[in-house]
């Protein structure tokens, strides 16, 4: 794209500019543009105050000082027992009857925590960049009438 259109100018959006490891996140970027701190969009009441939390696994991870896990990486921590439980005891604590939105390395890691889920008696779905617009449509719906508490989606690979 950026080929064909040598003379456009590109904007970049990003949730996370800034990685754990230092690097850039892509070629094409050369400088980054803050339009607003996080705290002000807070205060303006664009965005919500994150709530978040750690759990305690007890189980044996690898650990990588100052470096992103890749996704994949970090999708095979996931089936430890201990740490897919977790998801549901952590919702459960936490958000329990509130919507919520989960991410994934994959479709079928995506669909295995939401067949978790719901085995613990927890409706969850999935949303893929693939689905149908009726099968978003409907998700999203059933996610805000609490029919769905979750949504799983998945995150691409860097």
């Amino acid at each position: 794209m950026i080929e064909a259109y040598p003379n456009a100018r590109i904007l970049g959006l990003t949730g996370t500019p800034v990685r754990l490891d230092g690097q850039p996140l892509g070629s094409v970027f050369e400088e980054m543009i803050e339009s607003e701190p996080v705290e002000g969009l807070i205060e303006q009441g664009w965005i919500a105050r994150p709530a978040y939390w750690t759990p305690m696994w007890n189980v044996e991870l690898p650990r990588r000082s100052g470096q992103d896990f890749g996704d994949l990486v970090a999708a095979e921590m996931i089936p430890h027992a201990r740490v897919l439980e977790s998801m549901v005891v952590e919702y459960s604590k936490h958000a329990v009857g509130l919507p919520a939105l989960g991410f994934a390395a994959t479709k079928e890691k995506a669909i295995q925590y939401a067949a978790h889920f719901a085995a613990s008696g927890i409706p969850a779905d999935t949303l893929f960049g693939s689905d149908t617009d009726l099968k978003r449509q409907g998700t999203l719906a059933r996610l805000r009438k609490g029919n769905a508490s979750r949504a799983l989606d998945v995150q691409r690979p860097r």
